[in-house]
Formats: C-alpha cells, sequence, structure tokens
C-alpha cells in the first residue's frame, strides 16, 4: 500500500468487506461493513477519526434508522466514562449535501430531508451524552470543511465538498471504501457498497494526519500553527481537541460574519433563516475583499464547526415512510 505522500511502501494487513443482499447483488445479506466500524469505534484505545459523507447513525430504541453506529460511538463514551479515561471522536462531514435544491425553500424537499436526517442523527447523539452526564464537547468534535477566494476585489466561499468514506482509530486500523453511515450503505438491502479493513500504523497515521494537517492548513514545508501541528499528531489529547475546537471555532465566526454563509446554528427556524439572508450589507456569498482581507487574514485551514443546531426548531425531515 503506498503512502499518501508517495515515494515509499509499506507492508499492511488488508481485509476485504462487503455490504449487499440478493436484492442488490444476488448474495446472501452481508453486513460485515457495520460490523467492522463498530467494533473498530467500540474497542479503539484513545480516538476515532471519521470523514464521510454522510453520518445517519442509528441508536437502540430509536426507530429513526436502523445501523448502531451511532450506538457504537455511545457506548465507547461510556466506557471511556466508566474507566476514567480520555477518548475523542472526530466527525468531518459535508455542511449540504450535493443535491439540487436550496435551503432557504421549502420545496427543496430531498435537499433538506437528507440535511435533517443528519442533524437529526447528530442532534439525538448528542442528547444520549448528556443524558450519561457528559459534556459533548469532551468525547466529540464535528467539523465541516470551507474555503474563500478573492478575484477582481471580490470574495467568495463555497463548503469543501467531502466525499470521503475513512475512518482510522488510533492510528493503528482504517477502514477506507464506498460505504456511508447510514442505513443505505452499512444494512446490506440498499446499496451494494465495498470497504477495506487495514491493519497497520505507518498508513493509517499518514493517511489520518495528512488529512487533519489539510483540514488545520498544515503545509508539509512546515508552515501552520506549531501548536496545531502537534494537535495533529496527537489528536487524543485534550490540548489538542481544544486548540482544533478553537481554530474551526475562529474560522466558523469569520465566514459567518463576513460572508453571512448558511448552514450556521445562529438560525434556529425558517423565520431566523429569512433574517439572517436579508441581514448585512451583504450580497449572498460575495463581497468587498479589499474590505474584510483583516478577517480573512485569520482563517486557518478550513475546518469550521458543524452547525448541529441548524433549524433545531424545524422538522426538515419527510414523513418516516418517505425518508430514505
Amino acid at each position: 500500500a503506498r503512502l499518501p505522500e508517495g515515494g515509499r511502501c509499506t507492508r499492511v494487513a488488508c481485509q476485504l468487506l462487503h455490504s449487499g443482499s440478493f436484492v442488490t447483488t444476488g448474495t446472501r445479506l452481508e453486513t460485515s461493513i457495520q460490523a467492522a466500524l463498530c467494533d473498530m469505534i467500540e474497542s479503539s484505545k484513545n480516538f476515532v477519526y471519521m470523514e464521510v459523507e454522510k453520518w445517519v447513525g442509528g441508536f437502540e430504541s430509536e426507530n429513526a434508522e436502523d445501523n448502531r453506529i451511532g450506538e457504537a460511538l455511545l457506548n465507547r463514551v461510556q466506557r471511556a466514562l466508566r474507566e476514567g479515561r480520555v477518548w475523542h471522536c472526530y466527525l468531518v462531514l459535508p455542511l449540504l449535501p450535493a443535491m439540487r435544491g436550496d435551503i432557504a425553500k421549502l420545496g427543496s424537499a430531498s435537499l433538506l430531508n437528507a440535511l435533517g436526517r443528519q442533524l437529526y442523527a447528530l442532534r439525538t447523539l448528542v442528547k444520549r451524552l448528556c443524558v450519561i452526564g457528559v459534556h459533548p464537547e469532551a468525547y466529540l468534535t464535528v467539523l465541516g470543511l470551507r474555503q474563500w477566494d478573492a478575484a477582481d476585489d471580490v470574495a467568495v466561499t463555497q463548503q469543501v465538498y467531502v466525499h470521503s468514506k475513512v475512518a482510522v482509530a488510533d492510528d493503528e486500523r482504517a477502514l477506507v471504501g464506498s460505504a456511508n453511515c447510514d442505513d443505505e450503505s452499512l444494512l446490506g438491502i440498499g446499496n451494494s457498497e465495498v470497504c477495506v479493513a487495514i491493519e497497520g500504523r505507518s498508513f493509517s497515521k499518514s493517511l489520518r494526519f495528512a488529512l487533519m494537517a489539510q483540514h488545520l492548513g498544515l503545509g508539509a514545508d512546515g508552515s501552520g500553527e506549531q501548536s496545531l501541528r502537534e494537535a495533529a499528531a496527537n489528536p487524543a489529547s485534550p490540548a489538542a481537541r481544544d486548540d482544533i475546537r478553537r481554530v474551526a471555532r475562529r474560522n466558523t465566526l469569520i465566514f459567518e460574519d463576513v460572508f453571512c454563509v448558511l448552514p450556521t446554528e445562529r438560525v434556529r427556524s425558517w423565520k431566523d433563516l429569512e433574517a439572517w439572508r436579508q441581514s448585512g450589507p451583504r450580497s449572498g456569498f460575495s463581497i468587498n475583499a479589499k474590505a474584510s482581507d483583516e478577517r480573512l487574514a485569520d482563517v486557518s485551514g478550513r475546518a469550521v464547526l458543524y452547525p448541529i443546531e441548524f433549524m433545531a426548531n424545524e422538522e426538515l425531515r419527510l414523513p418516516s415512510r418517505s425518508r430514505k
């Protein structure tokens, strides 16, 4: 297997995993991807890093989703709490689904449903963490990615769309392939998916560090904040967690103030959304670049906090029979 930086090879142990059934592939029901991912999460010692296009985790006693990825995360946090050990999960997700529509319009049913399912799952996880008596931020960091550029004195921003399907545990094990964290990919009765489970520290750590470094604005030449480089090297520590969240929060506030971006946790309802769209001397996602050079110069990398509470006062999901 070739390392992300290229030039060298490393020996790893690999296993091919599959999700499918007679309906999708003409074979028996196969859900080994979900089993491997749940095992990776629950057996991890220090941290799990997940970068996926869709995260719609399911829980016991919750009939919204049937997979058990959310439950696996909750079980791992409960174990960390019992043992008094530090453990953390990083999720990197798209800020918006890659679907036609406008999140500011009620008519964009498919887009709003996809976004609503993910937000509901994340909010359920946060609520479950609160129920067991922990502060969610101590165990969970959810990030999105956003970038900006300027031309002809006009600055524009857009999300960096996450299409990856990657999970890394403790820089020892990795899962890479085509499966998202949702029922469609994991239960074997929706999409047919293939992943590779990889055991090998050199490959796993190099892959995870390369992704994190890019998101935090760390260059291969050593550029970027030194504290962030240390955080990316050891993401399980509380200091690393706080530093990563600090930078993501700063980036989030800059993008919100300068560009009036959506989605944002400042918008909890349709009424809030209308007011947000009309607020300030801004036109959509473009501004006068010269006027905001100082603010935008403080953006480090592309990481922003994922707006879990966006439209929290509204039901974005379709009726249960039509959601998937």
